[in-house]
Parts: structure tokens; C-alpha cells; sequence
């Protein structure tokens, strides 16, 4: 079962919010403009105690809109359109007691239950539509085994219990009108994932042990089960889409690592998370690093991002944007949100860079062979002739002498027959007695390397001549020196911005200007590795 500290909570909750409010207005940016990058946001509070807690929702268009001013509260979830937020408050600076509202622009606070003292209330959802809102109610105790409530507040039908159970619930997804939720739950037999079905009730869900997000219909739930990832369908049943397993970093192959699903895309196809690692000689922690699943390209494994340890949080439902957090060189927590593709895009720059490079070493390759193969044909060509010639016209002397020459030169198939030539044609010459016992070596010879071929063209079909391995390694060479080159100059520009930037006392473009030098670095590092991937693929 996977832990997670209080403030982890607290972030994954404004990574939550902030992610929902963006998503709301994915319908209203144009498509035509270009992908942000990585943009940082932070919560915002009041200094006066008295005053209490700003309720705000951070916005693409223009960062940090205030829903709530001085208000003891603390919101707590956020539908997906990013409309409608969930607010906990507390009744009294000295009580134990909570309120949980819920917000929207057009109603503002609508109080909808109460949390009692000695309860905690956790774990909210919103539906899609924002007609629903889930969550958890338990006692307060270190005792195992305290019963928690399932409980779930629609509009049409306000607070009602769902389940109960003598352990812990954490909801995970509900179908957008709120009839279908899932979640893990732990109970005194085990650490499982639930569906509760508004027909079928509370459900062990055994096809998935961390569902991580459902469908809005309800009928496609995407998880974990073990170390692979599961996706769910009410028609189909369980299939396996792979593994997160991770066999280490490449950096350093002796971590150890352990993948932390967080969060899901609506259609399956995008898993964000992080991976804890640590070296199992001294126990060293050298950080979190964020990562990304896909189907199609399995674990993506991207780093600590722009400090020493990093998370992904949170994606939209459509699996283009991310909310996650990361530690800076100072030790303090920055949030941001960015689209997965500017995360990724280092990771298919050195794809790419990997992939010109294979390219151009097999066009090398290939034109090495291409060479070496005309100029055994030639070698071929000008061995037949001269066999030709001497058959037609040879006399004694000129047949036993060439078939000398093209034993010599690797060819014994074609001296044994000139050997047998000689002796039906010119039985009484001297160098016919001479051919009856060269002949016999020759076949003997002919035999054996027509034995070695066979064995060796299957290992040796592909493999390329000295001439093609040499034309491959200048070609990566002369690709590497070219890709640090570009490397090289994009370092030199962002250093340039940079120093416009202070000159300039734009403090944007200088942080534009950090950024870029990080992402030439990054580059230079590919071209290292893309050579590498490049020569050890030209032997």
C-alpha cells in the first residue's frame, strides 16, 4: 500500500484544483496557439490568522481568480470543468467541528453537510456534471479497523450512506453523474480496489488493485494490479497493457525503484506518477523523479524536471496537462502545470536524435556494403572471364597456371574444374599428371568452403564488412560534431537572453533564459548518447 504524507495530500490537492480550473478552459484557447511552458503557480494566504484561509482557483487565461476572501476554509476538491469546488470549514477557531460546502460562481457557498467532532472527512470527488460529491467519513483513532463511511451528496437526492466498513476507503474516480465510483479500500483481510455500482452496491473489485481513474460512463476503469497496468471494461473484462516495472535509471543502474502511480488520463492512455529510488549499498536517497506511462511507449522516466526531486500529480482528461510539484536548488516546493508535451519533448529530442543517428549509420552501412559488393563482382566478373578464356582457347601450361591463381585467390571450385579440363583434354601432357593430384586438394577445398559458407551466412547475412563499420563510425562522428554544434550555439543564445534580461531587469526573460540553458545542456547530453546508440549500432 502506498503512504502518503499530509503535505503530499495538501499538494495533491491544489495540483488538483489548479489542473481542473486549466482544463476548463481547454475549449475556449485557440488550437493555434503555441504550448506554454512549464508555468509555475503558489497558494496564496492571508497573513492574519483572524482573516483565515483565501479560497482561489488558479486560471490559464489569468493566473489566481479569489472565490473566497477571509474565510476559515479549506477547499478540498474541484469538479472537472473546474466550475464547482468543494470547501471544508471549520465551525470555530477553538472547535472540532466541520461544514463542507460547496462553490460555484453562480450559487456561491451552499452549505451541504456537516463533519462531526472527532470525524475527519477526506478523500472528496466531484462528479463530471457537478451533480455529486463523494467522500469519506471516519472516527479519529490509531485503532485498526475503525469504521469508515462511504458517503455521497447529489443534488437531486442530498446526503446519503453508501457503504460502510471496518477499515479505510480512498476514492479514486466516479462516472460523471456520480453512479459509479472506484477506489481502494483496506479492511482487515487485505489492500483491494473497490467498485460501488448505484444497482450492485459496494464491490470488491478484484481485476485491479489501485484503480487510478475511471471513464465518464462508467463502463472503462484504468489501474495497477501488482506492477502492471490494467484497463478495465464492462463488456471485455481485465486487459494487460503492461508493466511499470523499471529495472533502474539510466544514470545509475544500481538504484533501486519503486514507481507511484498517481493519477490517470479519462481514456486510459496516459498514467502520471513518480519513482522513489535509493541506492541499496548506503541507503542514499538521491530524490523523486516524475514519470509518464503510455501504452505505447511504456515508463518515461523524466527526471527531476528543474530541481532535485520532482512529481507529476495530476492530468486533465485528455491526457495533455499535468500539474505536479518539484524541490528547487533552495529546497522549497515550486508547483507548476505544464502540457505533456513540453515534459517529454527532451526525451523525443534524444529519440530523434537517436533515430537520425541509426538512419544515418545504416545509409552509411548500406553504401559501405553497397561498395564492397560491386567490388566483389568485379573481382567475380574478371575471375569468370579469365576462366571463360582459358577454357575456350587456354593451352596446357595457361590452364594449369590459372588454376593455381584462382585457388590461391578463393576460388577452388573453379580450379577444380580446370584441373578436370586439363586431364580429359590433354590426357598425355605432363601437366595433366600434375592436375590428377591438384584436382583432388581442389575439390577437397571447393568442399570445405561450400561447408563454411553454409554455416557462416546466417550469422554473417547481415553483418557488416570492416568498410562499412568504418564509413558508419564517421558518419556518427561527423553527426555528433554537428549536433553539439547546435548545442553549443542554443547555450550561447540563452546565456546572451540572459544577460539582456538582467541588463534589462526582466526578471521573466532571465527565468526564460535559465530554462533555455537547462534545455541546451539537455541537448548536449542527447548528442553524447545518440553517438553512443549510433556506434555500438555500426558494429
Amino acid at each position: 500500500m502506498r503512504t502518503t504524507a499530509p503535505t503530499r495530500m495538501s499538494l495533491q490537492f491544489a495540483a488538483t484544483l489548479v489542473a481542473c480550473a486549466i482544463f476548463c478552459l481547454a475549449t475556449t484557447v485557440s488550437a493555434q496557439q503555441p504550448a506554454a511552458k512549464m508555468q509555475n503557480y503558489t497558494e496564496v494566504t492571508d497573513g492574519s490568522a483572524a482573516a483565515g484561509l483565501d479560497i482561489y482557483r488558479w486560471l490559464q487565461s489569468g493566473g489566481k481568480e479569489v472565490l473566497t476572501e477571509g474565510y476559515n476554509a479549506h477547499a478540498v476538491a474541484v469538479s472537472g470543468d473546474g466550475e464547482v469546488a468543494v470547501i471544508s470549514r471549520q465551525t470555530s477557531s477553538k472547535g472540532n467541528d466541520w461544514q463542507i460546502f460547496i462553490w460555484s460562481k453562480a450559487g456561491g457557498l451552499v452549505h451541504i453537510a456537516d463533519v462531526p467532532s472527532k470525524h475527519n472527512g477526506f478523500h472528496f470527488l466531484v462528479s463530471g456534471d457537478d451533480s455529486s460529491v463523494i467522500w469519506v467519513d471516519a472516527v479519529r483513532s490509531k485503532k485498526f479497523g475503525t469504521p469508515s463511511r462511504l458517503l455521497r451528496w447529489s443534488k437531486a437526492g442530498g446526503l446519503k450512506d453508501l457503504a460502510v466498513m471496518a477499515g479505510a476507503f480512498w476514492p479514486k474516480g466516479v462516472s460523471s453523474d456520480g453512479s459509479v465510483i472506484v477506489g481502494t479500500a483496506e479492511d482487515t483481510r487485505s489492500y483491494h480496489g473497490f467498485r460501488w455500482t448505484q444497482q450492485g452496491g459496494l464491490q470488491e473489485f478484484s481485476s485491479i488493485d489501485d484503480p487510478l481513474g475511471i471513464s465518464a460512463d462508467g463502463t472503462v476503469i484504468l489501474g495497477i494490479k501488482g506492477d502492471h497496468v490494467i484497463r478495465w471494461t464492462q463488456q471485455g473484462g481485465a486487459q494487460d497493457l503492461g508493466t511499470l516495472r523499471t529495472d533502474g535509471i539510466a544514470a545509475n543502474p544500481k538504484w533501486t525503484v519503486t514507481p507511484h502511480p498517481f493519477g490517470a488520463s479519462v481514456n486510459g492512455t496516459v498514467i502520471v506518477g513518480w519513482l522513489s529510488t535509493w541506492l541499496e549499498i548506503n541507503q542514499i536517497i538521491p530524490g523523486d523523479r516524475a514519470f509518464l506511462w503510455t501504452q505505447a511507449d511504456g515508463l518515461q522516466d523524466l527526471g527531476t524536471l528543474r530541481g532535485k526531486s520532482a512529481h507529476l500529480n495530476s492530468i486533465s482528461p485528455d491526457g495533455a496537462v499535468v500539474v505536479g510539484d518539484y524541490v528547487d536548488t533552495s529546497g522549497s516546493t515550486v508547483q507548476f502545470v505544464s502540457p505533456v508535451a513540453d515534459l517529454v519533448a527532451p526525451m523525443l529530442a534524444k529519440k530523434q536524435a537517436k533515430l537520425k543517428e541509426a538512419q544515418a549509420c545504416n545509409q552509411a552501412q548500406a553504401a559501405a556494403q553497397e561498395a564492397e559488393n560491386a567490388k566483389n563482382a568485379a573481382i567475380e566478373a574478371d575471375q569468370q572471364a579469365r576462366y571463360d578464356r582459358v577454357v575456350n582457347t587456354g593451352r596446357p601450361i595457361q590452364i594449369y597456371s590459372l588454376a593455381g591463381d584462382l585457388q590461391d585467390e578463393g576460388r577452388p571450385d573453379l580450379a577444380a574444374n580446370l584441373y578436370q579440363l586439363l586431364i580429359d583434354k590433354y590426357p598425355d601432357d605432363p601437366y595433366a599428371a600434375k592436375a590428377v593430384d591438384m584436382k583432388d586438394a581442389a575439390r577437397a577445398a571447393a568442399a570445405q568452403q561450400q561447408a563454411q559458407d553454409a554455416v557462416a551466412q546466417p550469422a554473417t547475412a547481415n553483418a557488416p564488412s570492416p568498410q562499412a563499420v568504418e564509413a558508419c563510425l564517421q558518419q556518427c562522428s561527423s553527426t555528433l560534431n554537428s549536433c553539439k554544434s547546435d548545442a553549443q550555439n542554443q547555450h550561447a543564445n540563452a546565456v546572451a537572453k540572459g544577460l539582456v534580461g538582467l541588463l534589462s531587469k526582466n526578471s521573466a526573460s532571465v527565468s526564460g533564459a535559465a530554462s533555455d540553458v537547462q534545455d541546451a545542456d539537455s541537448a548536449q547530453s542527447a548528442c553524447e548518447d545518440a553517438y553512443n546508440t549510433c556506434s555500438t549500432a555500426c558494429q
